[in-house]
């Protein structure tokens, strides 16, 4: 007795086992070597300038959250670069500004920011102790002239934390 393999299991398994047969010629292959240009080394550019600090992180205290933030009388002490970038400080003391970024081929994670971050040397008005304690946007009250903290990042945000204000700054 003689078996016979079902029509469509053959036609599965011969499309399977050589698609290279009836498809197109592959045009991203890479050129042969000899017409590969072989990358020039350059050295790696500098990292940016971090901020000094002058104490050590303190201790995350949520004591020090303002609730009752009048959001329309605040007036940001970040410094701006040339071309007026915002200018912030991270965690580890280095500066950055922030511009949007291309829209995401994928969804992100829920209150992510489609921001890119470009470092850049942190200004010397960054020196200061008020940047010690605040790594967002360093914000003035105008109408009682305290400083808080904003963060950039949580989901939601926390609220704002009570900061010093940097000297000098009026």
């Amino acid at each position: 007795m003689k078996r016979r393999l079902a029509p469509s299991f053959l036609v599965t398994t011969c499309a399977l086992a050589a698609p290279g047969c009836h498809s197109t010629p592959d045009t991203t292959s890479p050129p042969p070597p000899s017409t590969v240009a072989m990358p020039t080394h350059n050295p790696p550019a500098p990292l940016p300038m971090k901020r000094k600090r002058t104490a050590p992180a303190p201790a995350f205290d949520t004591s020090a959250y303002v609730i009752a933030w009048d959001w329309s009388a605040s007036q940001s002490l970040n410094p701006t670069d040339a071309e007026g970038h915002t200018i912030y400080t991270g965690g580890d003391d280095a500066c950055y500004f922030e511009t949007p970024a291309p829209p995401p081929t994928t969804p992100q994670p829920t209150g992510s920011r489609n921001v890119d971050f470009h470092p850049v040397d942190c200004p010397p008005a960054m020196n200061d102790p008020a940047w010690d304690t605040c790594a967002g946007s360093l914000l003035r009250s105008k109408k009682t002239g305290e400083c808080v903290c904003a963060p950039l990042v949580g989901n939601p945000p926390p609220p704002p934390t009570k900061n010093v204000c940097p000297a000098g700054k009026p």
